[in-house]
């Protein structure tokens, strides 16, 4: 890709891409990565919570003569 990578550069590749870490910029990196490792906790949690929720009330809806829901 073009990336010029210098030796203890970091490089980390999963299924989504690869990532080159100029070595200079480790420690600031590290944190913000933690940050976006909070963030997405924060959101799977809600997602979590939310999901947990029941969005359909089928008993109230038959109660009130609506539609029944069929998956």
């Amino acid at each position: 890709g073009g990336v010029p990578i210098s030796p203890g550069d970091i490089i980390v590749g999963d299924r989504d891409g690869v990532v080159s870490i100029p070595l200079v910029a480790a420690d600031e990196v590290a944190v913000k990565l933690k940050l976006v490792f909070q963030k997405e906790m924060a959101v799977e949690d809600e997602l979590k919570r939310i999901n947990e929720k029941k969005f359909w009330n089928e008993e109230s809806v038959r109660n009130r003569g609506g539609v029944r829901y069929l998956d």
